[in-house]
């Protein structure tokens, strides 16, 4: 936090103390303890990635996955090595440290209890509350193995299973999250074991993502491919330990510039690419060739889309890039711009709803819901 503190105030009513330090930041501690009971953030810088969380359990299960309880926490990464937990109902900040560079990405489980985070220092961190009643986050498990930093993250949907992340040494790795619960007893982070190693690109890895059935792979490069891939992963057994592996299924080539971001359909064998080149595009799974082209004029690049499936209950949240229902029009002294040392002139972002062009020849409008288990 600031070391300098540019006004205090004793809130007598309260037994508390607040400080407002020079890099906008306020905090609120608990006297005579000097505990902090509250911490807004006041300056966030550029805003890199972001994640919805909760510290309740699933509200209900079924065979596609656990429903998750309603958002509680949102995660943000900013040109910064600490990630910020912002509370939703009163914006009370966390700040997680751990990483010793400025995180890329985030990625979140299906119940939204498990934040993932990848980082400029080549390594990822997954991070669970401190218990069943605790607002806070700590580290629980670390995944180390890359030599470049991790661009991307995606996680299993159905299960704790396995997270795969992706690098600027161009490959992805698939790493066992079946051994970590979530529980924070245990002072030292548990060392998240490789299962699988493979170069799926030529040039940096800019996206990933998994289908709800856990049996597909999804990236996006700037090579200007996206590319489609097999999962198989065989849990641990009594006799032998989890296995996995990712076989090429085929490439989606069409885009003139790099791909930024990749989603499945949720009732379609559909995927969505965004890329620099300004197009959206929708493409069949099963014959790899391009559905539907949207051009979106006056933005410099295309640098998201995101499940339009929670539109209405996220509809609440702050509008920053990534955001599950908008698309990013971004300017570019972004994130990704600086991964890949490219320089843009800079825009102001915007955001851009997707129901007004997300149909298909099967009319499947704004049902950008993943691909249903079993049909491909």
């Amino acid at each position: 936090m600031g070391t300098e503190v540019r006004l205090e105030r004793h809130t007598p009513a309260t037994s508390s103390l607040t400080a407002v330090y020079v890099d906008f930041n306020i905090i609120t501690r608990s006297l005579p303890t000097l505990a902090v009971s509250r911490q807004i953030i006041g300056y966030n810088d550029e805003v890199i990635d972001t994640a919805f969380l909760t510290s309740s359990a699933p509200s209900t299960s079924s065979p596609d996955g656990p429903t998750p309880a309603a958002e509680s926490h949102l995660a943000v990464a900013t040109n910064s090595d600490l990630i910020r937990v912002y509370d939703l109902a009163r914006f009370h900040t966390s700040l997680l440290a751990g990483h010793s560079d400025v995180v890329l990405c985030l990625a979140s489980s299906s119940d939204r209890q498990l934040l993932v985070s990848g980082s400029k220092d080549k390594t990822a961190r997954v991070w669970a509350p401190r218990s069943a009643t605790s607002p806070d986050w700590t580290c629980v498990a670390t995944a180390t193995g890359h030599v470049e930093s991790i661009g991307a993250l995606a996680v299993s949907r159905r299960e704790r299973s396995f997270l795969i992340s992706a690098s600027q040494d161009r490959t992805a790795k698939i790493w066992d999250l079946a051994a970590v619960t979530g529980s924070s007893d245990d002072e030292r982070p548990t060392a998240l074991r490789s299962l699988a190693t493979m170069k799926i690109h030529d040039k940096d890895i800019n996206s990933l993502d998994v289908a709800p059935n856990d049996k597909l792979l999804a990236s996006g490069s700037q090579d200007r491919t996206a590319r489609l891939f097999r999962i198989v992963y065989v849990p641990a057994s009594k006799s032998s330990p989890a296995t996995a592996a990712l076989e090429p299924l085929g490439t989606f080539k069409g885009h003139k510039r790099g791909v930024w971001s990749v989603k499945f359909s949720p009732v379609d064998q559909i995927l969505a690419t965004a890329s620099g080149d300004r197009t959206v595009k929708l493409w069949s799974l099963g014959d790899f060739s391009c559905l539907k082209v949207r051009r979106l004029a006056g933005c410099d690049a295309v640098e998201g889309v995101a499940d339009p499936v929670d539109l209405g209950r996220r509809s609440r949240a702050i509008r920053t890039r990534s955001f599950a229902s908008t698309f990013s029009r971004a300017g570019c002294s972004s994130s990704r711009a600086r991964r890949t040392g490219s320089s843009r002139s800079g825009t102001s972002r915007t955001k851009r709803s997707p129901q007004r062009w997300i149909t298909t020849r099967r009319r499947c409008d704004l049902q950008l819901h993943t691909c249903a288990a079993g049909r491909v």
